[in-house]
């Protein structure tokens, strides 16, 4: 039989005596011995260690990630500004943009002839849009809000996948290319058009169209233009609002006026302020969707604009 003593070890901290059964007297002994792998002897690999591991593994894995990331948003900015200049737009940002005033007209017995023209600002002119169509077939027209970052090439191909990842190129491009919905006539855009964008995270592209929450933001940038080679568009927004896939607000086929007025009563009512702006089924309306994924899985931010005037791009 062993000796009491040999059933008491001392603690190295405490120094107190720790009355051990003395079947476990043996592994004690080899408690702390380190082997050539420099894991100690006869105990298992903690599951602790294992996340440890995964946690490395993802931390490096979300890096590498956003450096990718970071990178394409710094290429997209770099190939958005190469498309400005070449229809000589002088920088991303045009904080004012010089404004082409509309010519005035001779009156008509008397009155004041409403030719629906308007002033704009002057980003471009038609021969250079005319080359740029030219070299672009699926161009549709250039999209333009005043002192924002939305300032951008608008295409249309068969379907609303091609350019979802792609620049106007077909080159991959994580941040793709603002695009016009398939069903929508480009040339005439009547009855209700919608343009699709990314909501990106550096605020390119249609990130800055959840600022639209704010009505101060709205005050400020109620407007806005597209270009084509002939002519000038300028729309005015009259609703904007968080919504989801759920919600069909993009509908661009109607059976009838009373529909096409239904759904214009519905998309201006869910608006998160009053715009003050009315519309009816005359009217052409444009949209700009992107998504919104703050507080939806499939969350959108749509705004929505009625055409308001048009002039020939000079």
């Amino acid at each position: 039989m062993k000796s009491k003593e040999c059933c008491f070890v001392y603690s190295e901290i405490n120094k107190y005596p720790l009355d051990i059964p003395a079947e476990l007297d043996a592994k004690i002994e080899r408690t702390g011995k380190k082997g050539r792998s420099g894991f100690k002897k006869d105990t298992p690999v903690s599951f602790m260690f294992f996340v440890r591991i995964a946690a490395v593994v993802v931390l490096a894995v979300a890096v590498g990630v956003f450096a990718w990331r970071l990178n394409q948003y710094s290429k997209d900015i770099q190939e958005n500004d190469a498309q400005i200049n070449s229809i000589s737009i002088s920088s991303y940002l045009v904080n004012s943009a010089e404004k082409r005033a509309t010519p005035a007209y001779p009156e008509y017995e008397g009155k004041t002839v409403d030719t629906g023209r308007i002033d704009y600002p002057q980003i471009t002119d038609s021969e250079k849009l005319t080359q740029y169509a030219l070299a672009y077939p699926d161009f549709v027209c250039w999209l333009y809000i005043e002192n924002t970052t939305i300032n951008y090439p608008v295409v249309q191909a068969e379907d609303n996948d091609y350019y979802l990842r792609r620049n106007i190129d077909g080159e991959s491009n994580i941040s793709g290319t603002l695009f016009l919905d398939f069903r929508c006539d480009r040339t005439s855009f009547k009855g209700h058009n919608i343009i699709y964008g990314h909501n990106n995270q550096n605020g390119t592209m249609f990130g800055p169209l959840k600022k639209y929450t704010d009505k101060s933001f709205y005050d400020a940038h109620s407007v806005f233009y597209t270009y084509t080679k002939d002519s000038v568009i300028k729309w005015k927004i009259f609703s904007a609002y968080e919504t989801d896939t759920d919600d069909y607000y993009i509908r661009t086929y109607f059976a009838s006026d009373s529909q096409f007025e239904e759904f214009l009563k519905q998309i201006k009512n869910k608006s998160v302020y009053d715009t003050g702006v009315e519309v009816t089924t005359q009217d052409r309306i444009l949209s700009l969707s992107t998504c919104y994924l703050y507080n939806k899985i499939n969350g959108r931010f749509v705004v929505h604009a009625v055409k308001i005037g048009e002039s020939p791009l000079r």
